[in-house]
């Protein structure tokens, strides 16, 4: 299992990358959690994830790129979704942005199933 820290940006690129991802068939959104008010909605658009995520980042002047954005790989097929979808979850709580706002998503388009995790800050 490895966990591969990815960019940090203003932008939220992360969410633009998995949601292109998950439109073009290659990603499935796994969770979405922490999202208060977009929790309850039928359809979120990447653009409100964005919001979203840059309104409770901006809580924190302190941080500058608002933006985390990390990967969660194995050896080929040895997880599948849910197993890594569970160790990404234990992983962000452990890292402290259990109680953030948070998306996983699963790729199985490359060699090794993986999962990314794009938190907000706080």
């Amino acid at each position: 299992m490895t966990v591969k820290i990815l960019s940090s940006t203003t932008t939220f690129k992360g969410v633009s990358y998995n949601t292109n991802k998950m439109q073009s068939g290659k990603g499935e959104l796994m969770k979405f959690k922490n999202f208060g008010y977009l929790q309850s909605a039928q359809k979120v658009t990447p653009a409100e994830m964005k919001i979203f995520l840059k309104a409770h980042s901006n809580r924190n002047t302190r941080v500058q790129n608002k933006q985390f954005h990390a990967m969660n790989s194995c050896k080929e097929r040895e997880y599948n979704k849910k197993e890594l979808t569970k160790m990404a979850e234990k992983w962000l709580e452990k890292m402290g942005y259990g109680d953030n706002p948070y998306l996983i998503v699963f790729h199985g388009d490359t060699k090794n199933n993986h999962v990314h995790m794009v938190p907000g800050w706080v």
